[in-house]
């Protein structure tokens, strides 16, 4: 999903930059030169991608209802049925 995010995001984001007249501003600055943050931003491209395949294994691995449903909580299912979902009985 990320790749493909960020496929589909590099026409416009591309479109912008020439039509506001970044590029010499991208030719000139020193943070494209630094190691550091070439580092940074290949380690958030992985962290991305890591977390897009370990969504879809889960989707995988359980369906789509319970994908859907993980990381809401309980208390979003109580406001969402106005029923008081008691989980110790």
């Amino acid at each position: 999903m990320v790749l493909l995010n960020n496929i589909l995001s590099l026409p416009l984001g591309i479109f912008l930059v020439v039509v506001f007249n970044e590029v010499d501003y991208l030719f000139t600055t020193p943070l494209l030169r630094l190691p550091s943050f070439w580092l940074v931003m290949t380690f958030s491209g992985f962290l991305g991608l890591a977390i897009s395949f370990t969504s879809m294994w889960f989707l995988h691995q359980t369906g789509a209802t319970t994908y859907r449903f993980s990381g809401r909580g309980v208390f979003s299912l109580e406001r969402k049925s106005g029923r008081d979902l008691n989980l110790e009985e």
